[in-house]
């Protein structure tokens, strides 16, 4: 498990929209779990009203229903390949994410892509 920044340089936002494209490279994904707490962006009740005890999406429907997303402030999302949890990613508190997956070659990705999450002291 890895713990990876959600704000980036100049104040720019780390989220689900921008991890599909790594999600894409390494994972098959069938389905998402989620689980949404907080969420700024469009249709951002509606999502957390429907998740708010977990609710399971196909691939197609959950890029199209949190496209319209651009902060997970707290919220679980398991990515699914036939039936087995290929990638787990955490919200903490709009502070940073917590990433597990089955391929560390993935977590290595993520890393050095967006970066270590280290608290301000």
């Amino acid at each position: 498990m890895i713990r990876i920044r959600q704000h980036g340089e100049e104040n720019s936002l780390f989220d689900i929209k921008q991890f599909l494209q790594d999600i894409d490279v390494y994972f098959e994904v069938s389905s998402w779990f989620v689980e949404i707490g907080w969420c700024q962006g469009k249709n951002s009740e509606r999502i957390e009203k429907e998740t708010a005890k977990g609710k399971e999406y196909t691939n197609n429907e959950f890029r199209k229903l949190y496209s319209g997303i651009f902060q997970t402030i707290e919220g679980s999302f398991h990515l699914v390949r036939n039936n087995e949890i290929v990638a787990k990613f955490l919200a903490v508190d709009s502070s940073y994410w917590e990433v597990e997956a089955t391929s560390a070659k993935f977590e290595k990705h993520m890393l050095n892509k967006y970066g270590a999450y280290s608290p301000q002291t």
